[in-house]
């Protein structure tokens, strides 16, 4: 029998990245791989300058800082040079149309990453452009954030393959990507959404724990991750409920032997008390769980709201 071939190299260099479904399986593990290296690397000072040289523009018509601060210093530690380059100040604001704009901005740039509201206006830049265009956020999806957010679990659990990932929120532009990431890589995914904040195109659950049942992992490197919809959701504001209070249970919600936390959605490990609480703007009449170790005053456990885990109520 003769020996099979060797695999064929990955190459994405000259590739837009403006949807998760822009990625073949094969690719968005190398990308995931790449990261951790280039990672590892920063941790014991040991530079890489693949970059050097070029340069990324950042046409951000949507305020941003963790995505904005984020790429800016990553094309520093990679040795290229970060250009901003707002809306309001080129000639799109005089009229200018998208696609001129593009070809014009492929004369100077390297690559521009977008942070835009219709996906339709991102698709747009990307046809007519003759370099790279990064999806930094549309309305539709933000597979930055998916990417960091898989990166992550795999670092905690050792790997994806198997792992269930359980989004309780709204289904927003992250949700949409993270599923879509997760279906590339084999990890479960599920969905419990509130009605009316559904993500289109795949069935979600109204109980949040019916998405993460609790169960004892059988292995020490698969697990369960958890991804909060955080306050700040980029989903489109329309007909956002008034938030309200109400309490929650004395009991503890759930028991948990795994669990990872993704970026701005952190979850610990076997809430110790609950309190009441005012609900994040992102979804109506919450029960949130407090991970404090002592029972927390109505103020204090507010105060921590970036570090729970919320449910429905009844």
């Amino acid at each position: 029998m003769s020996a099979l071939p060797a695999p064929l190299a990955l190459d994405l260099r000259s590739r837009s990245l403006t949807r998760i479904a822009d990625l073949a399986a094969a690719e968005l593990e190398a990308v995931l791989d790449l990261a951790e290296e280039l990672k590892r690397l920063h941790a014991a000072h040991e530079p890489r300058r693949p970059l050097e040289g070029r340069t990324l523009g950042l046409l951000f018509g949507k305020n941003s800082t963790r995505t904005r601060v984020s790429l800016e210093v990553a094309i520093a530690q990679l040795g290229g040079t970060a250009v901003q380059l707002p809306p309001s100040e080129l000639q799109l604001a005089r009229g200018e149309s998208l696609a001129d704009t593009a070809r014009v901005l492929s004369r100077y740039l390297d690559a521009i990453a977008v942070r835009t509201g219709p996906q339709a206006e991102l698709d747009q830049l990307a046809a007519a452009a003759t370099i790279p265009v990064i999806n930094a956020l549309t309305d539709e999806e933000h597979p930055l954030q998916a990417l960091a957010d898989l990166l992550t679990i795999r670092e905690r659990l050792g790997g994806l393959d198997g792992v269930r990932v359980a989004w309780v929120g709204d289904g927003s532009n992250v949700c949409v990507s993270l599923a879509a990431a997760c279906a590339l890589v084999g990890a479960d995914f599920a969905c419990a959404s509130p009605a009316g904040y559904e993500p289109a195109g795949f069935e979600v659950v109204r109980d949040p724990h019916e998405a993460a049942p609790a169960h004892t992992c059988s292995s020490p490197t698969r697990g369960r991750a958890w991804a909060r919809s955080p306050s700040g959701s980029s989903a489109p504001a329309t007909s956002r409920p008034t938030p309200s209070t109400r309490p929650c249970s004395s009991t503890p919600t759930l028991e948990r032997s795994c669990c990872t936390a993704s970026r701005r959605t952190r979850a610990r490990r076997s809430p110790q008390a609950c309190c009441t609480a005012p609900a994040p703007p992102f979804g109506p009449r919450l029960k949130i769980a407090c991970t404090r170790r002592r029972r927390c005053s109505r103020s204090s456990c507010a105060d921590q709201a970036r570090g729970r885990l919320s449910f429905w109520g009844a």
